[in-house]
Formats: C-alpha cells, structure tokens, sequence
C-alpha cells in the first residue's frame, strides 16, 4: 500500500490540486493524506480534480474558520473502508485492500499547536486504538511536535514548554504500540519562509505487524513546492539488491530430523567438475533444499504451538469432568513435551534474528523480540543512496556509488612524508616476526573454530 500525506496549507488552489494529482500519478498512491486543507465547504468536483480519476472515495474534516481542515482520498477498486470516524483533529478509517481478508487501521492527523490540544488528541487516539481490536495500524500526517531536540534546527528546544511536549509526544507513540520509521530523502519535513528554521513535524508511525504484513517499508520526504511543509511517501520497497546471505539456525541442530536431512541430501547431490566448484555447487543446493525445509518445518512453530496449547486444554477440561484414560495421560505427557520443544525453537530462532544476549534479558518475549527485529531490518535497510547529488535506488548504481566512495577514501596520496632516518624503533625479534607472517595451520583453525560457542564467530586473539 502506498500512502501519500501532506500538509498542504490549503488546498483551494488549482495549483496546489494539480500538484497534488501529479503526486498521486507519479507514485501510484493508493490512499492520500491532506493536512490543512482551509475547507469549510467541499465538493465532489474539488476531490475530483485532486484525485483525477472518478473512481475514487473521500472522506472529510471541514476547517474551523480557516483554520484546520483534514482530506482523505483513496482508491474505490484497491481499499474497501468498512469503518469511518470523523473529528476535528483525525480521520480514522477501517477497511480491507483488495484481495485480502486482514483489516487495517489508518489514521489521518493533523495536532494543535498548543500543548494542552496535544494532549487531549494523545489520549484522544489511545483510547480509540484500545477500543479497537486491531493489530494492522499506520497514523500519518502532521503530528506538530517532534521526538528529540535533534529533530529541530535553528529553534531553541530547551523551554519546559518544549521538552514537555517531546516527552508527551514519546509516551503517545508508547502507549500507541507504534514505531517510527526512519527517513529517506531529507531529515525535516517543515521549513520556515527564512530559510534559517526547520523540524520534524511530518511522519508516519506503523505498528510491529503493519510492517510485518508490508516489509521493507520506506518513509520518504520528497521535493517540498507548493507549502512549507514537504510531502511524506510511505511505501514498500521491492528493490532485488542480489543474494542475501544464508544463515544457519541454532533451533535446526535440535531437531533430530536436521542431521540426517542434511547427509542425506547431501549424498544424493551429484555434481561433476573440478573440486571447488563441485563444492561451490553443492552447497548452493544444499541452501535451498535447507530454505524448503525450514519452511516446511519450522515457520509454522507458532501455529503447532498453539495446536499443541489448545489439544492440552482439551484434555485438562475433560479431566475436570472425568478420569483420564491411560492413553490420555500419555498423550497429555508427550504434548507437554512438544510444547516446550516448540517454545525452545522459537525463543532460539527470535534470538539468533534479534542478536540479544539471552542472560542479559532473560526468557523470550516475543513482542519484545518482535521489536528488535523489526527495528534491525529498518535500521539495516538501504532504500537508496545520494550519489553525486542525485537520489538513486537502482542497485547497480547504488553499489557503483559505494565503491567509488571507498576507493577515493583509500586512495594512495602523493603528498610528501617526514623521514625518520637514524632514528631507532623497537623491532620484533626474527622469530616472532616470522611467526606472523607464517601460514595457518589446520590445527589452528580447527582449535579456533571448536572453541567457539554455537552462535558465536571466532573473537580477537588474547
């Protein structure tokens, strides 16, 4: 889903409404956000010019004297709205995408100024959301304040009044269960006329499972024309940058079905060639028949787990009814077995994602790890690359970029260098010296790799 949000500082203009088509057409957005539309009246005709095409729907919040004013438009054969809640500060819209049964939450938001309307809106949302049995949840628009000092430039951040609406605005997006995603294109949003003032006003907040259901998602700023305010694209980048490397699982060597899988495999591979590619070849096999199986066998752990959790209870209700058979009992004993088997491979498997140590923070939490996998993936993840000036997503460019970059940085310079002659160092005796410079031995890499732990990479020599 790609979602377009602006604050438009008044939408009446034809300038503004075709700036605002051209958006949607370029981007191919599929719902779009408008902040500050200055619309006391509103017409079919004015949304149609905006959108510029006919099947579309709306959704509205007239200004309050000028002042305000909130827009919402979206595509009629792509999101089917089921639920709508309409106030002065919010849109709420409920509904499916085309083709999809889960149901998402969108919020259009445009806060106050002031502290004390900030406020009021904050738990505003926190009630709605909790009113909500919904998981899928993505608030966007302009949120008026902003979540450190560093989100600021050429404003003084340290009044009460200041620091005050930052720690509201974290403990909103807390209580929210949202999580804010990093920017692409330029770090703020709203620029005063001067020149001199700028900050984070604008931004899109998306819950764990939004960006699990839409992975690899991008909050760009683009190209700020018609207000002071820059438009926010949310969308998900699909871009192929080549083969991601292959990780081997710590939870598979607890399955007593992963050895014999592998030898099995293995032997039946029947590549001819010179030895490294026969290697090269079997292993790049073996990684796929590996992806399939981990599929197969592991990706559903959550729902055999609570297969295993719901067959248990079953047994439990019965028995406070009557005695268990003998074969219940059994049965009973070995689903309590494959629980904690499950339980184990998953802890094992967010683990290893979430790279924590484990004795620090103790048994797994799930939406804890969740989190921390999530915000690797964002933090990690490379949606484009400012080369030479030009914003560039192509991936060849982007790597040719990378490596010109790092090849200037490392360049061998010709500016001259003192000379140090007759002055004495310290030398490292022969035989130490050549010590370093000897080839590895078989034995030290073995006895390097052996003292490793399961999950760990050999450390720096002590």
């Amino acid at each position: 889903m790609i979602i377009l949000s602006l604050n438009s500082r008044g939408i009446g203009s034809r300038i503004k409404q075709n700036t605002v088509n051209g958006l949607i057409w370029k981007h191919k957005v599929d719902l779009v956000c408008i902040q500050e539309t200055k619309l006391q009246e509103l017409d079919v005709g004015t949304c149609r010019r905006i959108w510029g095409d006919p099947e579309f729907e709306w959704e509205w919040s007239p200004a309050d004297n000028r002042s305000g004013g909130l827009l919402c438009l979206w595509k009629k054969d792509n999101l089917q709205i089921v639920e709508r809640v309409v106030e002065h500060n919010f849109i709420f819209l409920c509904g499916r995408k085309s083709g999809c049964n889960d149901v998402f939450a969108i919020l259009n938001i445009y806060a106050p100024c002031d502290r004390e309307g900030k406020q009021a809106l904050w738990e505003r949302l926190v009630v709605l959301k909790e009113s909500k049995n919904l998981t899928l949840w993505c608030a966007i628009g302009d949120f008026n304040a902003v979540l450190s000092p560093s989100e600021r430039r050429g404003i003084s951040g340290g009044s009460h009044t200041q620091r005050g609406e930052t720690d509201d605005f974290n403990q909103f997006i807390d209580k929210m269960e949202l999580h804010d995603l990093p920017l692409v294109g330029k770090k703020f949003t709203w620029i005063r006329p001067n020149g001199q003032q700028m900050s984070r006003l604008d931004r899109a907040l998306v819950s764990h499972e939004w960006l699990d259901y839409f992975p690899g998602l991008v909050q760009e700023v683009l190209h700020r024309d018609v207000s002071d305010h820059s438009p926010i694209l949310l969308r998900a980048s699909t871009v192929d940058w080549g083969p991601k490397p292959f990780r081997v699982m710590n939870c598979w060597f607890d399955d007593v079905r992963f050895k014999p899988f592998v030898r099995d495999t293995r032997q039946k591979l029947q590549v001819e060639g010179w030895a490294a590619y026969v290697l090269k070849e079997k292993l790049k096999i073996l990684k796929g028949e590996l992806k399939t199986w981990n599929r197969d066998v592991f990706e559903d752990l959550n729902r055999k787990k609570k297969e295993v959790i719901e067959k248990i209870n079953e047994l439990e209700k019965k028995a406070e009814e009557t005695d268990l058979q003998l074969e219940e009992l059994d049965q009973r004993k070995l689903l309590e077995v494959e629980f904690w088997q499950n339980a184990r491979r998953l802890e094992s498997l967010f683990h290893k994602k979430a790279r924590i140590s484990w004795v620090k923070f103790g048994d797994a939490n799930t939406s804890f790890f969740h989190s921390l996998v999530n915000f690797r993936r964002r933090m990690n993840a490379v949606a484009g690359l400012n080369v030479n000036g030009v914003w560039c997503e192509e991936p060849q460019t982007v790597k040719a970029g990378v490596k010109e970059f790092f090849a200037q940085k490392y360049r061998r310079t010709t500016l001259a260098t003192p000379s140090l002659d007759g002055v004495p160092f310290k030398a490292l005796p022969v035989q130490i010296s050549q010590s370093l410079e000897s080839p590895f031995a078989m034995d030290e890499l073995k006895e390097a790799v052996w003292s490793c732990a399961n999950d760990k990479s050999p450390g720096p020599d002590v």
